[in-house]
């Protein structure tokens, strides 16, 4: 990947503007999501923390807008809440920043850690907080990656805190075993994000 080519505001002006800094890279888009991938999980093991960042691909180009963590708590939603109007405004300005191919969105979260009969209950009556409030949750993070052309692929790693070092480690967990296999809609396919916003 090469320096920074350019700069994009979504929402100058506005209360939560987004800085949108755009990459040139040269190969397949493998290589900025494995790439990606690694950096999320150093800064965790590194920093302990993570800004939650949507990427968007074209066949040459990254986008890397940082998702507002001002904006989820103003408005007590996930960052991940973002993504689709995220998108909607990229596919709106496909003429300008080339065909998208995919995205790709890495940020951190709480996981319960119910059975299905319970994980159904809270789901059913779900407000914003609600899994802060379990007892048994972990923290994670999550790597959700969508090509065109290929199933929605969603990494979840435990962050695990080690007392005695003050860090943190990752544990890649299943996802099968998590119930996540279903589909999310705050993670549609590109193809299926309508222009309109």
């Amino acid at each position: 990947m090469s320096d920074n080519d350019d700069k994009i505001i979504i929402g100058k002006g506005s209360k939560y503007p987004i800085e949108v800094s755009v990459y040139a890279y040269k190969g397949t888009v493998d290589q900025p999501i494995k790439h990606n991938t690694r950096f999320a999980i150093e800064m965790i093991e590194k920093e302990q923390y993570f800004l939650p960042i949507l990427f968007v691909y074209t066949k040459d180009k990254m986008f890397v807008l940082p998702l507002s963590t001002k904006l989820s708590e103003d408005t007590k939603s996930s960052a991940a809440d973002q993504v689709v109007p995220l998108l909607k405004v990229l596919k709106n300005n496909e003429d300008r920043t080339g065909k998208i191919v995919g995205y790709q969105v890495i940020f951190e979260a709480w996981m319960g850690r119910t059975n299905k009969k319970e994980s159904e209950k809270l789901l059913k009556n779900y407000k914003f907080g609600d899994i802060g409030k379990l007892d048994q949750r972990m923290d994670v993070l999550l790597n959700v990656v969508n090509l065109n052309n290929k199933d929605l692929k969603t990494e979840v790693y435990e962050m695990i805190k080690l007392e005695s070092d003050n860090k943190m480690t990752v544990k890649r967990l299943d996802t099968e075993e998590l119930g996540m296999s279903m589909p999310n809609p705050k993670f549609p396919d590109f193809k299926d994000v309508k222009g309109d916003y």
